[in-house]
C-alpha cells in the first residue's frame, strides 16, 4: 500500500491501482460548507474584539455573566494554584479528588437529586448516558440480558442526543423513534407500539437549543408514567435560568421527583466547561461503571472544578441575576416583534429570528457585523436546510445601550431586506 501527497493531503493507493483522492473529498465537501468562524480577541462579554473592531456580541452561552465574575475567576485560580492543572486522569483510576466528590454532592443536593456525576462535557453525558442506559448486555454479570430496549426523542433535540441514539442503535441494536417535535399524541403512539419492550426511554431538552421553545414536561411525565418510561431530561440551556432557585425546567413545572435522570452542562448558565447527570444513587453509581464516556475520559481540571463551585453559589443566590436577564430578554422579544420578526414558539432566553435562506441570514450577519454587532446566523446542519435562523443570546451583562444598539441594527435591516414590498 503506497501513499501519495496532494495538496497536503494524504491519498492512499490500495495495492491494486485504485488511488481514493482524499483531497478531492475534503474539498469538495468544503466547498459546500463556506463558513469560517470568527476570531474573537479577549472575554467572552458583551463587548469584544473582532478583527481589531470592538463590537457587541449576542452569541455567547455565558448568559448570567458568570464565566467573567471575579468571585468564579478567583476560586478557578485558587484550585489552580492548589491542585495544579490535572487530576491526573480519569476518576476510575488516579482523577477522583476529593474536589470532585465535593461539587457533584452539592450539585446533586442543589438539584434535590439523590446524587451526581461529573462529565468532561455535557455532550458526552448525553451520548454516554444513552448508550449506557440501552446496553443489552450486562458488562457486569458478563451475561446477555434479554430485554427490548426503545428510544424515543423529541425531533428537535440537540445533536449529541441524537448521536447518542444512532450510536446506541448501533451499539446496542436499540430501536429508536423521533417523535414529532412537542407532540404528546405521537409521543403516546409510539410508547402503545412499542408496550411490550421491558425498557422505554423518553428523551428530551428541556429548552431546545436553537429553537427556544420549552418541552411540554408536565405532559411527558403523565405519559411515561401511564406506560412505565423512563424520562431523560437534557436540561442544559435551562439550569441557572428557569425556577424560583434556578434548578430549570423541572423545577418550573415542579416535577423534579417525576424526573428519572437530568442532565445538565457548566458551559451556559455557569459560565465555565463540563457536564453533570444527576438522578437516584443506584443509576448514578450504574453509570459510574458503565458508561465509556466518563470511564475512559479525564475528570475535570481542578480550575474548572473551583469555577463551578462558586458559580453554583451565584446561582443558588443568583435571583437578581435572572431577574436582570428576563427583563433584558422581554425588551429584546417585545422590539423584535414590533419590528416585524417572526420569533417562532420561542418562550426561553433564546430568541431565533427567522430568516429561511441561508444566503440572507449570512448577508445579515454580514450587515449587523459591519453595524457592530456579532450575530452569526444558525443553518444547515445545525437547522433544516431553508429554515437559517439568526440564534440571538441576550444575556445579564447587556446594558440597555447594547440592547438598544441590536434593535436599531436589526431594524434597519429588516427595513432594508426583509419588509414587504
Amino acid at each position: 500500500m503506497k501513499r501519495k501527497l496532494k495538496d497536503g493531503i494524504i491519498a492512499i493507493q490500495d495495492g491494486k491501482g485504485g488511488v481514493y483522492d482524499y483531497a478531492a473529498f475534503f474539498l469538495a465537501e468544503l466547498s459546500q460548507l463556506k463558513f469560517k468562524p470568527k476570531v474573537i480577541t479577549g472575554q467572552s462579554v458583551p463587548e469584544i474584539i473582532i478583527d481589531g473592531h470592538k463590537v457587541i456580541s449576542f452569541a455567547s452561552n455565558n448568559v448570567l455573566g458568570l464565566g467573567v465574575d471575579s468571585s468564579v475567576l478567583e476560586k478557578s485560580a485558587k484550585f489552580l494554584k492548589t491542585y495544579g492543572t490535572t487530576c491526573g486522569g480519569s476518576r476510575l483510576v488516579s482523577g477522583n479528588l476529593t474536589i470532585q466528590e465535593e461539587l457533584e454532592h452539592k450539585l446533586a443536593e442543589f438539584m434535590n437529586k439523590e446524587s451526581c456525576q461529573l462529565f468532561m462535557t455535557g455532550y458526552m453525558a448525553n451520548e454516554g448516558v444513552l448508550l449506557a442506559l440501552s446496553q443489552r448486555i450486562s458488562l457486569l454479570r458478563s451475561r446477555k440480558l434479554d430485554e427490548r430496549v426503545v428510544i424515543l426523542s423529541d425531533r428537535e433535540n440537540h445533536i449529541s442526543i441524537v448521536n447518542g441514539c444512532w450510536l446506541a442503535k448501533q451499539v446496542n441494536n436499540a430501536d429508536v423513534r423521533f417523535y414529532r417535535h412537542r407532540n404528546m399524541v405521537h409521543l403516546e403512539k409510539l410508547l402503545e407500539k412499542y408496550k411490550d419492550y421491558e425498557r422505554k426511554l423518553i428523551v428530551t431538552e428541556g429548552v431546545y437549543s436553537m429553537l427556544g421553545d420549552i418541552a411540554p414536561l408536565d405532559d411527558i411525565v403523565k405519559v411515561a408514567k401511564k406506560h412505565g418510561a423512563f424520562i431523560i431530561l437534557d436540561d442544559a440551556h435551562s439550569i441557572g435560568i428557569f425556577g424560583k432557585a434556578g434548578r430549570g425546567t423541572s423545577e418550573k413545572f415542579n416535577i423534579t421527583a417525576d424526573i428519572d435522570l437530568i442532565i445538565g452542562t457548566f458551559s451556559k448558565a455557569f459560565g465555565g466547561v463540563g457536564g453533570f447527570v444527576v438522578s437516584n444513587k443506584q443509576i448514578v453509581d450504574f453509570l459510574k461503571v458503565q458508561c465509556s464516556t466518563y470511564i475512559f475520559s479525564s475528570a475535570l481540571p481542578p480550575s474548572v472544578v473551583g469555577g463551578i463551585e462558586e458559580a453554583l453559589l451565584k446561582i443558588s443566590n443568583g435571583s437578581h441575576l435572572r431577574k436582570k436577564l428576563w427583563k433584558n430578554v422581554a425588551y429584546v422579544r417585545k422590539m423584535l416583534k414590533k419590528i416585524g420578526y417572526n420569533l417562532l414558539s420561542s418562550h426561553s432566553h433564546i430568541l431565533p429570528i427567522c430568516i429561511g435562506e441561508e444566503s440572507l441570514a449570512s448577508t445579515i450577519s454580514r450587515d449587523l457585523l459591519e453595524k457592530g454587532i456579532f450575530l452569526p446566523e444558525i443553518r444547515w446542519p445545525a437547522v433544516s436546510k431553508g429554515k437559517s435562523i439568526m440564534r440571538c443570546m441576550v444575556t445579564a451583562l447587556h446594558e440597555q445601550k447594547h440592547l438598544d444598539k441590536l434593535i436599531q441594527s436589526l431594524k434597519e435591516i429588516y427595513e432594508t431586506r426583509m419588509a414587504p414590498k
